[in-house]
This record gives structure tokens, C-alpha cells and sequence, in this order.
């Protein structure tokens, strides 16, 4: 655009060279001038100088006035045409969109020869970052982080499971507050992780190649999973057939599972495919032990596994029951309660967890809270005065968690049967009661309950 106009902003529509001779700037104009111009979303301002131009070099007032409003000032001799000028603008301008496809086709190139190399997410992000220079960051929908460093970002990888539940609804904006960076869902039409980026002026191309070729990796390690998800799949069907606690957990631990308790999460997948649900939770929870079972999924969540705070979120508008937290000799009865709660669930519009301790919400209610302690530190008195490390009581909490039984209460606590019987018979010689009596282990079992946690020693 050349003009000498004093309000060229009307002339512009934002990306223009603006040329122009200035015969009609004076000092007194020099700011209002540039102000319009920088207004007018002008790129550069170009004044013509020379022996005959109202001006044979650029005024220090100017170029203060430009300075101060951010806006780009440069010069051209007077015998240099608009066209030359024009064509100069248009040769630099091809120059770095050529500039820009090279480095796009260099980059495709070393990305695609990544994967043809079957170096995977890891080996995809580092050659993004060689040819770049930005980092990214990749991670699962469970935030946990497939490649790259949360640290090169300059962010909190705690951040990353919140980050990955957000993911799953397609309308909510996914951002880390205070953050320059780019987040990306990657995977279509369900997501399967997520691309964090860094931000530079200098990246010569956007993301899409980048977000195209983790996509694709990400679904074909997906569906490469499938013959995984069905061997977990077997191993659900045996863990909650198995006949002893020791099978059980031993079945567990061939499937990389080590938590102490369970639970059974049942799960009604309504209209949606099962297949696909399987799939999913085979992903979100740790060790993806998830099976189809009728109409229903399945699934062998340890009680550590952090997608269970979430599963309200996780899992909407779906019914969903959990069973009660058991160890895994017991996975059956969490089933059958789970099963009874995924029912519930459907009427409430939310996931159901069994309860296993309902009668002591119930007692809350109805007694008072000092006399129920002054009763189990009664009952449990005779116990604790021949037992200082609490060794004993906390033999006996585990054998009645255990419902008596002495296979289970020996697993657990990892201790011989001889011992256990030991410290039974002496526990029973302190109370001067028989364990085997009704009465004594329903008022056991209501003291050792109405017990709060914190009071238990740690053994």
C-alpha cells in the first residue's frame, strides 16, 4: 500500500507494507501517524528518502514514535519503484513459504521414517524434538507419560491424570493454567492419549503431523493389545473361580497386580459397545483386568488404582456398581455385591459401591459416639493390658476381617499357623471366653469395628 495520506488506516486491512513519501508528517504528527498505522494492523512502514523526498533520512523522532508503538520502520531510496519494492515483498514472502514446506517435508519424512523403523511414540517424539527443537510430551489416558519430560515443559506431571479425564469429554477445553503450552487429545474417535507441546516462534510447522502419526501409533498399539485383552480376560474368569486365597492372588501377580485388597467394578455399558468398553477399561485401569461377562464388563480393580476416585467421571452417563474392598480369595462375593449395585446404579444416575459396613453408619446415627468407644475399649481392654505392641490385637482384627478363618488370617499376615493358634489361645485366656462362643465374637467384631482406624497400632 503506498499512501501519504496522515490517516491511512482507513486504507488498510491488516498485513500491509505501508510506502509512503510522508510529505505531510511533521513532528507534531509523528505519533498520532504511527499509532494509526499500527492500528490499521500494518506490518511495516516504509519511508522513501533521498535528495528529493521531504526527507534524506529517517527522523529520530520518528523512529522513537515507532518504537514506542511496536511498529517495524525501514527505508528506500527514492529511486527504487513501488513495483521493485512489491516484487522484493512477494520474493521473500515465496522464499519463506518454500522455506516453511521444506522443513514440513524434512519433517515428515524423519517422522515417518521413525515409525517405518517401529521405534514407536518414543522414537516419534525425538525426532519431532531433533528436527525442532520443541518439546512434547506424550501420555496415556491415565497421565502416566509414554515420552518425552513433563520437567522440559516446565509443568506439574501430577497435572497429567486430571489432564487425561478431561480429555474424555470432547467440549471441555483441556489447559494447564499459567501455562504456554498446546494440548491435544490424540486418537479419534476415542481418545488414547494426549500430546502436550511447547510453544516457539521458530517452529517452522504446526502440529497435525505430529498429532496424525501419534494418533495412528497409539490406535495400532490399541488394537496390537486386543490378544492381551483376552488373555486378561481369562485370567478375570480364574481369579474369581479360584478356590483359595492363594491362587487368587498368585493369578494376580502372573498378571502384574500386587495390591493387597480389591474390588469388583461392574460395569452396564447400555447403548455403547461392549467390545469398546472393554477396551477402554483395559486402558484406564492398572493391569486392564477386564472381561465381558453377559451384558455386562467386568473389571479387577486393585483399591489403590487412582481411576477409582474418578469413576463418577470416567464412566457417566453409565450404571456402574462397585463391590465391597476384599482380598483376592474373595473377589467372588465383591462380584456378586457389585452385580446387586450396578442395578442401583442405573436409578441413581451414578456409580453404587457396596457398603459392607452399613450397620455402622446405622450405629452412628443411633448411638452415642462416646459411650460406642467407651464399649470396644471395654470389651478389648483384657487384650490390650497383656498386649503392648498391639501384636495381639491386631492378630485378632485380622482373623475376624478374615471371617475366622485361620488360611486367610496366616496369608495376610504372612505368619504360621502354629502362631496364630498360639496368640488365638492367648487372647482367649486374656478375655476368659472362649473365640468359638456367638456372643463373644459378635461383641468382638462390634468393638474391633466401632474402633476408629487411627487408634490401631501399625504391625
Amino acid at each position: 500500500m503506498a499512501s501519504d495520506s496522515l490517516s491511512p488506516g482507513l486504507l488498510l486491512d491488516g498485513g500491509e507494507l505501508l510506502l509512503t513519501e510522508g510529505s505531510m508528517l511533521t513532528p507534531e504528527t509523528y505519533c498520532a501517524y504511527v499509532e494509526e498505522v499500527s492500528a490499521g494492523g500494518a506490518s511495516i512502514l516504509v519511508l522513501r528518502i533521498g535528495k528529493d523526498m521531504p526527507f534524506s533520512a529517517i527522523p529520530p523522532d520518528l523512529i522513537s514514535a515507532c518504537n514506542a508503538a511496536d511498529v517495524t520502520l525501514a527505508s528506500v531510496a527514492s529511486d527504487v519503484s513501488s513495483s521493485t519494492v512489491v516484487r522484493a515483498v512477494y520474493m521473500a514472502l515465496a522464499s519463506e513459504q518454500r522455506l516453511a514446506l521444506q522443513a514440513s517435508v524434512d519433517l515428515f519424512a524423519v517422522i515417518s521414517a521413525a515409525v517405518g523403523r517401529g521405534e514407536g511414540v518414543s522414537g516419534i517424539v525425538a525426532a519431532w524434538k531433533k528436527q525442532t527443537g520443541v518439546p512434547v510430551l506424550v501420555a496415556d489416558m491415565l497421565g502416566r507419560v509414554l515420552a518425552g519430560s513433563a520437567n522440559d515443559l516446565d509443568i506439574d506431571p501430577t497435572l497429567l491424570p486430571e489432564l487425561a479425564l478431561q480429555s474424555h469429554k470432547p467440549r471441555t477445553p483441556i489447559r494447564i493454567p499459567d501455562a504456554d503450552v498446546t494440548i491435544t487429545a490424540l486418537g479419534s474417535p476415542k481418545p488414547r492419549g494426549l500430546l502436550i507441546a511447547g510453544t516457539s516462534p521458530m517452529v517452522p510447522v504446526d502440529l497435525a503431523a505430529l498429532t496424525s502419526f501419534l494418533g495412528l501409533e497409539l490406535e495400532r498399539l490399541w488394537l496390537a493389545d486386543e490378544p492381551s485383552r483376552q488373555r486378561r480376560a481369562e485370567v478375570v474368569g480364574a481369579v474369581l473361580s479360584a478356590r483359595t486365597e492363594a491362587a487368587a492372588r498368585s493369578k494376580l501377580r502372573s498378571a502384574g497386580l500386587a495390591d493387597k485388597l480389591y474390588h469388583v467394578v461392574v460395569v452396564d455399558p447400555g447403548g455403547e459397545d461392549i467390545t469398546q468398553l472393554v477396551a477402554e477399561a483395559a486402558l484406564l485401569f492398572r493391569g486392564g483386568m477386564a472381561r465381558i461377562q453377559g451384558r455386562y464388563v467386568e473389571i479387577i480393580v486393585g483399591h489403590e488404582d487412582p481411576v477409582l476416585a474418578s469413576l463418577e467421571r470416567l464412566l457417566h452417563p453409565l450404571a456402574a456398581g462397585v463391590g465391597a474392598m476384599v482380598t483376592p480369595g474373595h473377589l467372588a462375593v465383591s462380584r456378586t455385591q457389585a452385580l446387586a449395585a450396578v442395578h442401583a446404579s442405573a436409578v441413581a444416575g451414578r456409580p453404587i459401591t457396596f457398603n459392607q459396613g452399613i450397620i455402622f453408619d446405622w450405629l452412628a446415627d443411633t448411638v452415642d459416639a462416646v459411650e460406642a468407644l467407651a464399649f470396644s475399649d471395654a470389651i478389648l481392654a483384657p487384650i490390650e493390658a497383656g498386649d503392648p505392641e498391639g501384636i495381639l490385637l491386631a492378630t485378632l482384627r485380622t482373623w475376624m476381617e478374615e471371617n475366622c478363618s485361620l488360611q486367610g488370617t496366616c496369608e495376610r499376615m504372612n505368619i504360621h499357623r502354629h502362631t496364630l493358634r498360639a496368640r488365638l489361645r492367648k487372647i482367649e485366656a486374656q478375655l476368659g471366653q472362649p473365640l468359638e462362643a456367638l456372643q463373644t465374637r459378635t461383641e468382638l467384631w462390634l468393638a474391633i469395628n466401632i474402633r476408629p482406624i487411627t487408634r490401631w497400632p501399625e504391625v
